[in-house]
Protein backbone atom coordinates (compact mmCIF):
# COMPACT_ATOMS: atom_id res chain seq x y z
CA UNK A 1 0.00 0.00 0.00
CA UNK A 2 1.49 3.42 -1.18
CA UNK A 3 1.62 6.68 0.69
CA UNK A 4 -1.09 8.15 -1.69
CA UNK A 5 -3.37 5.08 -1.21
CA UNK A 6 -3.11 5.82 2.01
CA UNK A 7 -4.23 9.21 2.15
CA UNK A 8 -7.42 8.09 0.34
CA UNK A 9 -8.34 5.71 2.26
CA UNK A 10 -7.76 8.39 5.74
CA UNK A 11 -9.84 10.54 3.85
CA UNK A 12 -12.77 7.97 3.15
CA UNK A 13 -12.95 7.40 6.98
CA UNK A 14 -13.02 11.01 7.97
CA UNK A 15 -15.65 11.09 5.56
CA UNK A 16 -17.44 8.19 7.46
CA UNK A 17 -16.62 9.81 10.62
CA UNK A 18 -18.29 13.17 9.78
CA UNK A 19 -21.75 10.59 8.73
CA UNK A 20 -22.14 8.74 11.82
CA UNK A 21 -20.85 11.69 14.45
CA UNK A 22 -24.03 13.19 13.54
CA UNK A 23 -26.12 9.98 14.26
CA UNK A 24 -24.22 9.72 17.01
CA UNK A 25 -22.84 6.33 16.88
CA UNK A 26 -20.25 6.04 19.52
CA UNK A 27 -19.46 2.28 18.48
CA UNK A 28 -18.76 2.57 15.08
CA UNK A 29 -16.53 6.04 15.98
CA UNK A 30 -14.35 3.57 17.59
CA UNK A 31 -13.95 1.27 15.46
CA UNK A 32 -13.48 4.19 13.42
CA UNK A 33 -10.69 5.75 15.39
CA UNK A 34 -9.03 2.44 15.74
CA UNK A 35 -8.37 1.76 11.91
CA UNK A 36 -7.22 5.07 11.48
CA UNK A 37 -4.64 4.66 14.21
CA UNK A 38 -4.01 1.02 12.77
CA UNK A 39 -3.32 2.97 9.41
CA UNK A 40 -1.34 5.80 10.58
CA UNK A 41 1.01 3.15 12.30
CA UNK A 42 1.44 1.39 8.85
CA UNK A 43 2.46 5.12 7.46
CA UNK A 44 5.73 4.50 8.01
CA UNK A 45 6.37 1.26 6.93
CA UNK A 46 4.85 2.44 2.89
CA UNK A 47 7.17 5.34 3.15
CA UNK A 48 10.13 3.40 3.25
CA UNK A 49 8.89 0.50 0.69
CA UNK A 50 7.56 3.58 -1.79
CA UNK A 51 11.80 4.37 -1.15
CA UNK A 52 12.89 0.96 -1.23
CA UNK A 53 10.85 0.85 -4.75
CA UNK A 54 12.68 4.38 -6.20
CA UNK A 55 16.13 2.78 -5.53
CA UNK A 56 15.83 -0.47 -6.64
CA UNK A 57 13.13 0.05 -9.33
CA UNK A 58 11.76 -4.34 -9.58
CA UNK A 59 9.00 -3.08 -11.39
CA UNK A 60 11.08 -1.77 -13.97
CA UNK A 61 11.84 -4.14 -16.96
CA UNK A 62 12.65 -3.19 -20.57
CA UNK A 63 11.17 -6.11 -22.31
CA UNK A 64 8.16 -5.77 -20.49
CA UNK A 65 7.86 -1.87 -20.92
CA UNK A 66 8.28 -2.20 -24.77
CA UNK A 67 6.29 -5.18 -24.97
CA UNK A 68 8.40 -7.51 -26.77
CA UNK A 69 8.90 -10.18 -24.07
CA UNK A 70 6.97 -12.97 -26.61
CA UNK A 71 9.22 -11.73 -29.41
CA UNK A 72 11.06 -15.01 -30.50
CA UNK A 73 12.69 -13.76 -33.54
CA UNK A 74 13.70 -10.31 -32.65
CA UNK A 75 14.24 -11.25 -29.11
CA UNK A 76 15.12 -14.23 -27.85
CA UNK A 77 16.93 -15.64 -30.78
CA UNK A 78 19.28 -12.93 -31.16
CA UNK A 79 20.05 -12.35 -27.33
CA UNK A 80 20.97 -16.10 -26.98
CA UNK A 81 22.77 -16.36 -29.82
CA UNK A 82 25.28 -13.04 -28.91
CA UNK A 83 25.41 -14.85 -25.72
CA UNK A 84 26.55 -17.63 -27.14
CA UNK A 85 29.16 -15.74 -29.08
CA UNK A 86 32.63 -15.88 -28.03
CA UNK A 87 33.26 -12.32 -29.68
CA UNK A 88 29.47 -11.42 -29.07
CA UNK A 89 28.88 -7.67 -27.76
CA UNK A 90 28.77 -9.14 -24.35
CA UNK A 91 32.47 -9.24 -24.51
CA UNK A 92 32.94 -12.17 -22.00
CA UNK A 93 34.87 -14.47 -24.50
CA UNK A 94 33.88 -17.93 -24.11
CA UNK A 95 32.18 -18.08 -20.69
CA UNK A 96 28.62 -18.37 -21.53
CA UNK A 97 29.44 -20.73 -24.38
CA UNK A 98 31.69 -22.49 -22.06
CA UNK A 99 29.09 -22.56 -19.27
CA UNK A 100 26.49 -23.97 -21.87
CA UNK A 101 28.50 -26.70 -23.42
CA UNK A 102 29.68 -28.22 -19.79
CA UNK A 103 26.22 -28.07 -17.82
CA UNK A 104 23.22 -28.02 -20.29
CA UNK A 105 23.95 -30.25 -22.90
CA UNK A 106 23.59 -34.01 -22.40
CA UNK A 107 26.08 -36.35 -23.22
CA UNK A 108 28.08 -33.84 -24.70
CA UNK A 109 29.76 -34.28 -27.79
CA UNK A 110 33.47 -35.19 -26.44
CA UNK A 111 34.75 -32.87 -29.60
CA UNK A 112 33.71 -29.66 -27.55
CA UNK A 113 35.51 -30.47 -24.86
CA UNK A 114 38.93 -29.19 -26.79
CA UNK A 115 37.86 -26.73 -29.54
CA UNK A 116 39.89 -23.74 -31.33
CA UNK A 117 37.62 -21.25 -31.02
CA UNK A 118 39.00 -20.11 -34.17
CA UNK A 119 37.69 -22.29 -35.83
CA UNK A 120 34.05 -22.05 -34.35
CA UNK A 121 31.37 -20.10 -35.36
CA UNK A 122 27.82 -19.25 -34.08
CA UNK A 123 25.33 -17.88 -36.40
CA UNK A 124 22.19 -16.44 -36.38
CA UNK A 125 18.77 -17.49 -38.80
CA UNK A 126 21.47 -19.58 -40.94
CA UNK A 127 19.62 -19.88 -44.31
CA UNK A 128 20.04 -23.16 -46.51
CA UNK A 129 18.28 -24.30 -49.77
CA UNK A 130 15.88 -26.14 -47.45
CA UNK A 131 15.12 -23.82 -44.34
CA UNK A 132 16.68 -21.21 -41.74
CA UNK A 133 17.92 -22.71 -38.45
CA UNK A 134 17.33 -20.18 -35.57
CA UNK A 135 21.09 -20.79 -33.80
CA UNK A 136 23.89 -22.56 -35.53
CA UNK A 137 26.58 -23.62 -33.69
CA UNK A 138 29.46 -24.77 -35.97
CA UNK A 139 32.95 -26.25 -35.49
CA UNK A 140 35.04 -26.80 -38.68
CA UNK A 141 39.22 -27.43 -37.90
CA UNK A 142 40.64 -28.02 -41.19
CA UNK A 143 43.75 -29.11 -39.95
CA UNK A 144 42.75 -31.55 -37.35
CA UNK A 145 39.80 -32.34 -39.25
CA UNK A 146 37.97 -31.97 -36.50
CA UNK A 147 34.02 -30.57 -36.66
CA UNK A 148 30.93 -30.40 -34.79
CA UNK A 149 27.73 -29.12 -34.82
CA UNK A 150 25.05 -27.65 -32.44
CA UNK A 151 21.37 -26.62 -33.59
CA UNK A 152 19.24 -25.17 -31.70
CA UNK A 153 15.83 -24.68 -33.20
CA UNK A 154 13.49 -21.87 -30.89
CA UNK A 155 10.02 -21.72 -30.10
CA UNK A 156 7.98 -19.77 -28.35
CA UNK A 157 4.44 -19.53 -29.75
CA UNK A 158 5.23 -20.19 -32.95
CA UNK A 159 4.52 -23.80 -34.46
CA UNK A 160 6.42 -26.56 -36.18
CA UNK A 161 6.62 -26.38 -39.87
CA UNK A 162 6.01 -29.30 -42.03
CA UNK A 163 9.20 -31.56 -41.70
CA UNK A 164 11.40 -29.02 -40.07
CA UNK A 165 13.76 -30.94 -37.76
CA UNK A 166 14.14 -33.27 -40.22
CA UNK A 167 14.87 -31.12 -43.08
CA UNK A 168 17.55 -29.54 -39.98
CA UNK A 169 18.91 -32.87 -40.13
CA UNK A 170 19.42 -33.65 -43.15
CA UNK A 171 21.21 -30.80 -44.00
CA UNK A 172 24.01 -31.06 -40.89
CA UNK A 173 24.27 -35.46 -42.36
CA UNK A 174 23.85 -34.77 -46.14
CA UNK A 175 25.72 -31.51 -46.67
CA UNK A 176 27.60 -30.80 -43.86
CA UNK A 177 28.99 -34.43 -43.73
CA UNK A 178 28.44 -35.50 -39.97
CA UNK A 179 27.65 -38.42 -38.22
CA UNK A 180 25.61 -38.52 -35.57
CA UNK A 181 28.34 -38.41 -32.82
CA UNK A 182 29.16 -34.90 -34.36
CA UNK A 183 25.72 -33.59 -34.02
CA UNK A 184 23.44 -32.12 -31.68
CA UNK A 185 19.67 -31.01 -32.16
CA UNK A 186 17.96 -29.19 -29.64
CA UNK A 187 14.86 -28.31 -29.31
CA UNK A 188 13.98 -24.95 -27.40
CA UNK A 189 11.01 -24.32 -25.78
CA UNK A 190 8.58 -22.73 -22.65
CA UNK A 191 8.38 -25.93 -20.59
CA UNK A 192 10.81 -28.66 -22.91
CA UNK A 193 8.31 -30.35 -24.88
CA UNK A 194 9.27 -32.03 -27.98
CA UNK A 195 9.51 -31.45 -31.06
CA UNK A 196 5.41 -32.85 -32.97
CA UNK A 197 4.94 -35.14 -35.99
CA UNK A 198 4.62 -32.49 -38.50
CA UNK A 199 8.55 -31.70 -37.48
CA UNK A 200 10.07 -34.69 -36.95
CA UNK A 201 8.41 -38.32 -37.35
CA UNK A 202 8.56 -40.44 -34.44
CA UNK A 203 10.83 -43.50 -35.88
CA UNK A 204 13.34 -40.75 -36.40
CA UNK A 205 12.85 -38.67 -33.05
CA UNK A 206 13.17 -42.32 -30.85
CA UNK A 207 16.27 -43.00 -32.99
CA UNK A 208 17.79 -39.24 -32.70
CA UNK A 209 16.95 -39.31 -28.63
CA UNK A 210 18.45 -42.85 -27.78
CA UNK A 211 21.44 -42.16 -29.53
CA UNK A 212 21.73 -38.56 -27.52
CA UNK A 213 21.68 -36.39 -31.08
CA UNK A 214 18.12 -34.67 -29.86
CA UNK A 215 17.66 -32.88 -27.08
CA UNK A 216 14.62 -31.21 -25.13
CA UNK A 217 15.72 -27.61 -23.50
CA UNK A 218 13.10 -25.28 -21.70
CA UNK A 219 13.15 -21.61 -20.75
CA UNK A 220 11.93 -21.96 -17.14
CA UNK A 221 14.45 -24.80 -16.67
CA UNK A 222 17.86 -24.95 -18.57
CA UNK A 223 18.30 -21.66 -20.01
CA UNK A 224 17.19 -20.34 -16.69
CA UNK A 225 20.17 -21.98 -15.06
CA UNK A 226 22.61 -21.13 -17.38
CA UNK A 227 21.64 -17.47 -16.74
CA UNK A 228 21.86 -17.94 -13.48
CA UNK A 229 25.22 -19.72 -13.28
CA UNK A 230 26.87 -17.42 -16.09
CA UNK A 231 26.08 -13.85 -14.38
CA UNK A 232 27.78 -15.09 -10.64
CA UNK A 233 31.38 -14.44 -12.22
CA UNK A 234 30.06 -11.82 -14.23
CA UNK A 235 31.86 -8.29 -13.09
CA UNK A 236 29.90 -5.89 -15.58
CA UNK A 237 27.33 -4.31 -13.86
CA UNK A 238 25.55 -3.71 -17.53
CA UNK A 239 25.56 -6.85 -18.44
CA UNK A 240 24.24 -8.83 -15.23
CA UNK A 241 21.50 -6.29 -15.09
CA UNK A 242 20.06 -6.65 -18.69
CA UNK A 243 20.26 -10.65 -18.15
CA UNK A 244 18.31 -10.42 -15.08
CA UNK A 245 15.93 -8.33 -16.20
CA UNK A 246 15.80 -11.31 -19.37
CA UNK A 247 15.47 -13.43 -16.58
CA UNK A 248 12.38 -11.91 -15.10
CA UNK A 249 10.37 -12.62 -18.68
CA UNK A 250 11.70 -15.90 -18.79
CA UNK A 251 9.73 -16.29 -15.20
CA UNK A 252 6.87 -14.34 -16.65
CA UNK A 253 6.76 -17.23 -19.87
CA UNK A 254 6.90 -20.26 -18.02
CA UNK A 255 4.01 -19.27 -15.80
CA UNK A 256 2.41 -18.43 -18.59
CA UNK A 257 3.06 -21.86 -20.44
CA UNK A 258 1.92 -23.69 -16.93
CA UNK A 259 -1.62 -22.31 -16.67
CA UNK A 260 -4.20 -24.59 -17.42
CA UNK A 261 -5.37 -24.44 -21.26
CA UNK A 262 -1.87 -23.62 -22.33
CA UNK A 263 -0.56 -26.98 -24.46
Amino acid sequence: MGVSLLNEFNATLNDFTLLWEKNNNSILLTIIEETKDLIESFEPFAIKLKETERLNTPYYNLFQLLGIKHLEAVVHTPFLADLLTPDGTHSQGCHFLNEFLTNHIHNRLEITQNYNVEYLHVHREYAFNNGQIDILIHYKHHIRNKQFAILIENKIGSGDQQNQMKRYYEYLTESLKLDNKQIKLIYLTPDGHEPSEISLNTELKLNLYAEGVLQMLSYGNEIRKWLQESILNIQSEKLKQSIIQYLEIINEISYEQDQPGNI
